[in-house]
């Protein structure tokens, strides 16, 4: 089964470190910037951004998506609640089902590793 590391950018006034994820995604100023993709054990990636028109296009985020072979990785659930509050209603993605993600801190929590994404990645080196 394919998996896909997410990674969005986004800009808010809202603080995700004092908010948590799911506030920070609701907020009213947070908005994506662009997202990057890229297959696990693979050179399959792409970009898609909304300021850059050659990039706006989500035809391939919508083929990725409605591939039910396809799961995606989020750390914090992050990601997850971007595509849920910013792709699908703005840009008319569809939702993804909570059995399709993978969350590297669910995983690090269930394996007594640091939660933050820099600490962990510093103790798996």
């Amino acid at each position: 089964m394919p998996r896909y590391i997410w990674d969005f950018e986004t800009a808010s006034s809202c603080s995700l470190k004092e908010c948590g994820a799911a506030a920070y995604a609701q907020h009213v100023t947070t908005e994506v910037l662009c997202l990057v993709w890229k297959r696990e054990g693979g050179n399959e990636y792409g970009v898609w951004s909304p300021w850059l028109p050659e990039y706006a296009d989500v035809a391939s985020l919508r083929q990725l998506v409605q591939n039910p072979g396809n799961r995606f990785v989020s750390h914090a659930s992050f990601e997850q609640f971007i595509w849920m509050y910013h792709m699908t209603p703005l840009y008319g993605l569809p939702q993804i089902s909570l059995d399709r993600w993978d969350d590297t801190q669910a995983v690090a929590a269930w394996r007594s590793m640091p939660l933050a994404l820099e600490k962990l990645l510093k103790v798996m080196e």
